[in-house]
């Protein structure tokens, strides 16, 4: 059985696979393949935001609760999954109108895609080096064990063996690109 942090570190591994194929997407010079693109947006704007990252503010609280100066050296992380969830919103929208003809790409897309996976990665980045190896430090296996009996998970839709056919074209992509 895998551990909630074992979970979260395996998704940001997924998340980070998701950047790395949206950059390679975005560094083609007038090739990228929006529809794959928006099927990187769709997915980040469902799994991450509706299940990863309330999982990680529930560690944060925990977090929080045990050690206040602790958790509050590492930012208000539950704002920045916020800001998250409106970057990720405004690059799918920019996404969608592209992909529906009412903005033509460029120079101001490439800008939006660039400080969205920078922002992403450096989000996911502190979580790795600071906030899970202080919430290890700090919360046993008991209070780890209630944070997950908290927990409504969801299959990964993406990463989990039942890929619904929205997805299946960007799952062949990653397999391609690993």
């Amino acid at each position: 059985m895998t551990t909630m942090m074992e979970a979260l570190r395996l998704e940001h591994a997924n998340i980070a696979k998701l950047l790395d194929l949206l950059e390679s997407q975005l560094t083609r010079l007038g090739v990228t393949d929006f529809d794959l693109v928006k099927s990187i947006a769709d997915y980040l704007q469902t799994y991450p935001d509706q299940y990863h990252h309330p999982k990680e503010d529930l560690v944060y609280r925990a977090l929080l609760a045990a050690e206040p100066e602790s958790g509050a050296s590492l930012d208000d992380l539950e704002a920045e999954h916020v800001e998250l969830a409106e970057r990720t919103e405004e690059f799918a929208d920019a996404v969608e109108r592209i992909s529906h003809g009412k903005e033509e790409p460029g120079r101001w897309f490439n800008d939006l895609a660039a400080s969205f996976i920078q922002y992403y990665r450096l989000h996911m980045a502190k979580e790795d080096t600071d906030f899970f190896p202080e919430a290890e430090r700090v919360l046993g296996p008991e209070v780890f064990g209630e944070l997950e009996a908290q927990v409504t998970d969801a299959s990964d839709p993406l990463f989990d063996r039942q890929v619904p056919d929205r997805l299946e074209s960007l799952r062949a992509q990653l397999a391609n690109a690993t």
